[in-house]
């Protein structure tokens, strides 16, 4: 340096002490004109423009000064420092390489260059150089807190929670990455840890949105749900815009049943993001938990738009529609996503509940059988015996008993004690003339349920089809006990009487029907033919004549008061009689025999022949027809 340029070197320091920081530069322009090779006064000056913001005025010195001093590592470190701060990356990396083969042992430069790669995106480069500078200054805090950050970006979270660990224990005062530190821990699952850690986190920063959502996070996973809930609603109130966080909250409040909160957070939601399908999703089952079918239907239809193929969806608007009543829509969307699904037993169950409630019982039946090979149930077992039963009840009903009765045998061998099942397998096997194992199901029927009228007069019935009186006379007088009125349960007595010879018992029964029901033509004809056998002919016209008065077209009383007509010598009136029946029951053999009898007492053999012969005819076979025969054969004599 020359002595001129010393004199200016001199003021301009003195110039710096006083702060007059432009007056410093132009008195050491002047030195560098006296000694422009001098890189001292390039230096001084670059840190003087430096301070003055005139920042590429201070790197062209510097640059100067490396160009004079190639050596110098420092000025290579303030290029890299200027470089740097103006996000000149690669410029600023490559100075501070040049350090490294200037000064390999000034070690703070590792951190220069680590910081600079994690600027650059160079995370593995990063790490090799915080590593390397943390070899030599451990307690180094920033740099383990940026080498934690680069870790949690890496998806490295033990790493980082290492990293900050070591922080804490040697700088706790000075620790404030409770956030970053608490996020580690969430990606390690270390919930527990992790609720300490952010309330610390929200105690240092409680404006922080996305801190209190994170500590919400942590709520739910260490069940802690009510705080998860409050910690939430703290985040939208400080940043009512965090969308995702609302559709945590209302994920939440769905899984703790507060279905009306969780709706409404939806909504919400669904205003700023309307094209979430799992938004609408979640938001027709709450809907649909609260019966509210019609809007989960919306809602579901929605999630359908955007996801047209979606099974989920349209298994649960099966299921929406089905508890809306709409079977038909219901069956619809079961049978389009039980064409892609074929796994699913729960699926094919609802399936065949909608077509039970529809009444086809066959296909329903086929679907709880599917169901039950894919896995046995016992609700399910449930429904597809009632559905058994309902099939056999629909055969019984269009009297295809044979039919009816295998599925009634299905249902009892899917539980042996179901009432229903095994009173319809007995009803079919008495109409199937099965008369003994009707009777023994019956039984097995009122063991199960002693307090159904109605089997025991079934039962009564079958007894008397098998002759067995005093038991099926046992039977209706439970039926009777159960319900006193029961105008079936006094027929059936009656008439077991009647066929046991007990007259008195059955006229007392038989009247007994006529004060509950005056109008019962079969008790009234009963009695009628009782008093007719006792040649009481007035009676038995009597209750014949009310039995027509219930029921003028009755033949079968009709018939009876011609006979009683006829043998009162009423013969006219009688022949009418008989002559109406044969118009509304032509094949009626008797009403043939017995107007044969009266032409043949008036001698119109002509007709006594047709109507014998008709008699003949109709007749059921094995039946004694000799006498019949041999008027025939008179008649055919005489009319010749």
């Amino acid at each position: 340096m020359t002595r001129e340029a010393y004199k200016h070197y001199n003021n301009a320091k003195t110039l710096i002490n006083i702060s007059d920081l432009d007056g410093a530069r132009q008195e050491l322009i002047s030195a560098i004109k006296e000694s422009p090779m001098d890189a001292s006064l390039h230096i001084k000056l670059a840190g003087i423009l430096s301070e003055l913001g005139l920042w590429k005025d201070s790197l062209r010195e510097y640059t100067e000064a490396a160009r004079i001093k190639p050596d110098d590592a420092g000025v290579y470190i303030s290029i890299g420092n200027i470089l740097q701060e103006h996000n000149d990356y690669d410029g600023a990396l490559s100075a501070y390489m040049q350090v490294m083969d200037l000064f390999p042992e000034y070690r703070y430069n590792y951190l220069n260059i680590a910081t600079v790669m994690n600027l650059k995106g160079n995370n593995d480069g990063a790490v090799d150089y915080y590593n390397r500078f943390l070899y030599y200054y451990p307690t180094h805090a920033d740099a383990r807190k940026n080498l934690a950050s680069i870790f949690l970006q890496k998806n490295q979270p033990e790493k980082a929670i290492k990293e900050y660990e070591i922080v804490l224990q040697n700088s706790p005062d000075e620790f404030k990455e409770y956030a970053n530190y608490g996020k580690a821990l969430i990606q390690t699952k270390n919930f527990k840890k992790a609720v300490e850690v952010l309330q610390s986190a929200v105690s240092q920063n409680p404006q922080d949105a996305g801190v209190h959502a994170d500590l919400a996070f942590v709520y739910v996973n260490t069940n802690q749900k009510q705080k998860a809930v409050d910690e939430y609603k703290t985040s939208l109130k400080l940043n009512p815009f965090l969308t995702s966080i609302r559709f945590d909250l209302a994920n939440l409040l769905a899984d703790l049943k507060r279905d009306d909160e969780a709706i409404e957070q939806y909504k919400e939601y669904l205003k700023d993001v309307p094209n979430n399908s799992d938004a609408h999703f979640n938001l027709a089952i709450l809907y649909e938990n609260k019966k509210n079918y019609d809007d989960s239907i919306k809602e579901l239809n929605i999630v359908l738009k955007f996801k047209p193929n979606d099974l989920d969806a349209k298994q649960e608007l099966a299921r929406s529609y089905h508890l809306n009543k709409n079977f038909d829509k219901a069956i619809q969307y079961y049978n389009d996503v039980l064409a892609n699904k074929t796994n699913d037993p729960d699926l094919y169950y609802n399936a065949a509940l909608a077509y039970h409630s529809v009444k086809n019982y066959g296909k329903a039946i086929d679907l709880y059988e599917r169901s039950l090979v894919l896995k046995s149930d016992d609700k399910v077992k449930q429904d597809y015996q009632k559905a058994l039963t309902a099939m056999g009840y629909d055969l019984a009903s269009n009297k295809n008993y044979e039919k009816a009765l295998v599925y009634y045998k299905k249902a009892t061998e899917q539980n042996p004690s179901d009432y229903h099942a095994l009173s319809g397998l007995a009803d079919m096997y008495q109409k199937t003339g099965k008369s003994d194992k009707a009777q023994e199901n019956f039984e097995k029927a009122l063991v199960q349920n002693s307090s159904d009228k109605d089997v025991f007069i079934a039962f009564g019935e079958s007894l008397v089809k098998s002759q067995k009186y005093d038991e099926a006379q046992g039977a209706f007088q439970k039926a009777i006990e159960i319900d006193p009125n029961s105008v079936n349960a006094h027929l059936g007595l009656a008439n077991v009487y009647y066929k046991d010879e007990d007259v008195n018992n059955a006229i007392e029964e038989y009247k007994k029907i006529i004060s509950m029901d005056k109008q019962n033509t079969e008790a009234l004809i009963k009695l009628g033919n009782i008093y007719k056998e006792q040649n009481n002919t007035a009676e038995a016209q009597n209750y014949y004549e009310q039995a027509l008065k219930a029921d003028p077209e009755n033949a079968n009383a009709k018939f009876n008061l011609g006979l009683v007509l006829s043998d009162n010598g009423s013969t006219e009136k009688a022949k009418n009689l008989y002559l109406d029946v044969i118009k509304a029951r032509p094949d009626f053999p008797y009403s043939y025999q017995a107007i044969g009898l009266i032409y043949e007492k008036e001698r119109d053999y002509k007709n006594a022949l047709s109507n014998y012969e008709k008699f003949v005819s109709l007749v059921p076979a094995g039946e004694d027809t000799a006498s019949i025969t041999q008027k025939i054969d008179w008649l055919k004599t005489r009319i010749k």
